[in-house]
């Protein structure tokens, strides 16, 4: 029988000298992925689900100069589940899609934009799981 799995995504965000507004961050949601519990965060908004786009989006607003170097990082918090499919036997299955983030540059007017690779079941970020952990069993 198939059996769904939770993981917790944590978006961290710093800047290096300079102010930033209009940051959105973004990411899609792998094939039988769904956001479940609310999502949290210690500043600006929280992410939610855009269902058109089957994405999470997270528009934070503002980051100060610094934010994360000299003070705590801005951080989202919020709860997946997985349910692999038959396709994903023996494979690692993708869990979030690449994830975007643009924003503007207060001081010089510039938008910069970012990505950062798709996660997968491989969960190369947590220490914790082993070299095949993730792995989707039969």
């Amino acid at each position: 029988s198939v059996q769904a799995t939770n993981f917790t995504v944590h978006w961290l965000l710093k800047s290096f000298a300079s102010d930033f507004s209009n940051v959105e961050i973004r990411s899609s949601l792998g094939k039988n992925v769904k956001l479940v519990d609310t999502p949290k965060s210690n500043s600006g908004g929280v992410p939610f689900y855009d269902t058109g786009a089957n994405e999470v989006v997270w528009q934070v607003g503002k980051i100060q100069a610094n934010q994360g170097v000299i003070s705590s990082p801005i951080e989202a918090v919020f709860q997946i589940e997985a349910v692999p499919g038959v396709e994903n036997v023996g494979t690692y299955m993708q869990l979030v899609g690449e994830t975007f983030s643009k924003a503007l540059d207060d001081f010089s007017g510039r938008e910069f934009t970012n990505r950062d690779a798709a996660v997968t079941s491989a969960l190369p970020d947590d220490i914790t799981v082993g070299q095949q952990g993730g792995v989707v069993q039969p």
